[in-house]
């Protein structure tokens, strides 16, 4: 696996507002603009909700076990399958997690760790 990093940017509105219009000033006069991948939250408490223990224990045990499926991940963590894929999904949306559909038999969803870290920044 490609080592990736996700960052998590914890900024305030007028933070991320001012980003973007520094961004914005750069790319209009011309000069190249490095694309920043990442997830960015408002406050703690935003980012809390998106990394819940239930989704940091979906990441650990992807780490750890490897499983085959979304199925067999539920499983492995006596959670219900539903909300097991719900949060499969989120994290899919969020990149940390890549989803394989396999091409032969039964169809399955194997859920598949995408990155080997998870940065948190709070912006200055």
């Amino acid at each position: 696996m490609k080592v990736q990093k996700i960052k998590v940017q914890i900024k305030s509105l007028d933070e991320a507002l001012d980003d973007f219009m520094s961004v914005a000033k750069r790319i209009k006069s011309g000069e190249k603009v490095k694309p920043q991948k990442g997830t960015y939250v408002a406050d703690v408490e935003t980012a809390r909700s998106l990394f819940t223990e239930g989704r940091m224990k979906i990441i650990q045990t992807l780490k750890s076990k490897n499983p085959a499926s979304i199925y067999a991940l539920a499983k492995l963590l006596k959670r219900d399958f539903k909300n097991v894929y719900d949060d499969v999904n989120f994290l899919n949306q969020l990149g940390i997690i890549g989803i394989e559909e396999s091409s032969t038999g039964r169809k399955q969803k194997k859920p598949v760790l995408l990155c080997d870290k998870i940065l948190f920044e709070m912006a200055s």
